[in-house]
């Protein structure tokens, strides 16, 4: 087994380019606290929009990973995919206004749609059902600590320093996992044959 804590940034790269998601772990390991800081500070002290625009960046970045010509620092070609999904996420909500809704269709569009939950809106009430019974299959069938941090986060509105205490790991680990969850959410999707409901869902 490869002992990645030892492997250069270029390394480490070239490891992703090749469907490495372990390589790409311990780079965010290393420079996600960076790249965080980087968002926080656009952010203005709105910790959800930071937790929001970070877990769009983890996932661009992966699967933009083969795009990246390795001419700049890692921890730099992140911070521009951030500066992108901070644009991204105001065109998207610039006419959107927070709607209170339940916890079941706010983890139904934020996790099939991708849509930043503070531009939910429920158009039909009883959809809810049905976006509960999809998400209780997928959550079965996620791993027991992806499945557990999905569900503190989305269900409970837990930021992620309150997710650490609450199980008993590190901010970085808690990021790291809802980063893998999201991601074995997208797999589980597509083998259920869930695509008419998750077109635009980001892997």
């Amino acid at each position: 087994m490869i002992n990645l804590s030892t492997k250069t940034e270029d390394q480490l790269v070239r490891f992703c380019k090749k469907g490495n998601s372990e390589a790409f772990e311990e780079l965010i390991r290393r420079e996600g606290e960076y790249i965080t800081g980087w968002i926080r500070k656009f952010a203005k002290g709105d910790d959800h929009l930071v937790d929001e625009i970070y877990q769009m960046t983890l996932i661009k970045g992966w699967n933009k990973i083969k795009t990246f010509k390795q001419n700049c620092k890692f921890a730099t070609w992140m911070n521009t995919i951030a500066r992108n999904s901070f644009y991204d996420f105001y065109r998207v909500n610039a006419n959107s206004r927070m709607v209170n809704v339940d916890n079941y269709e706010i983890v139904y569009k934020d996790l099939f749609l991708h849509t930043p939950r503070a531009s939910i809106a429920i158009e039909k009430e009883d959809q809810i059902d049905e976006h509960k019974k999809v998400l209780n299959k997928i959550f079965c069938k996620l791993k027991q600590e992806h499945a557990e941090v999905l569900k503190l986060y989305h269900y409970d509105g837990l930021p992620y320093v309150e997710i650490s205490k609450k199980i008993g790991k590190p901010v970085g680990t808690v990021m790291s996992r809802l980063f893998y969850a999201r991601k074995s959410a997208s797999k589980i999707i597509k083998r259920m044959k869930l695509k008419d409901y998750v077109e635009n869902f980001v892997e």
